[in-house]
């Protein structure tokens, strides 16, 4: 009988969103050192932007997957995109 992997999708979410805050702690400060008083606010609305697509996309995958998780119905390709957040989780 083969196992079912348990997937702990709150703490890979976690890491994403950990991952989300620091690029974009990065990418504001690559635009704060950057041009003029104009570029840099053009810079940080676009970095906002980006930021609010990307949590977005997070909060959106996960929404899925618990639903799946749930139900027991785990594909073995999102099995294998867990163990590579959770390994580079643990890199971190």
């Amino acid at each position: 009988m083969q196992e079912v992997a348990t997937v702990d999708t709150e703490k890979i979410r976690a890491h994403m969103l950990t991952t989300l805050e620091e690029t974009y702690r990065q990418e504001l400060a690559e635009v704060d050192s950057v041009g003029d008083g104009r570029e840099r606010q053009h810079g940080r609305e676009a970095v906002d932007v980006a930021h609010a697509m990307r949590r977005t996309w997070v909060d959106e995958l996960f929404t899925s997957p618990a639903k799946i998780e749930a139900r027991g119905d785990l594909s073995c390709v999102f099995l294998g995109l867990s163990r590579i957040v959770v390994v580079q989780g643990a890199r971190r």
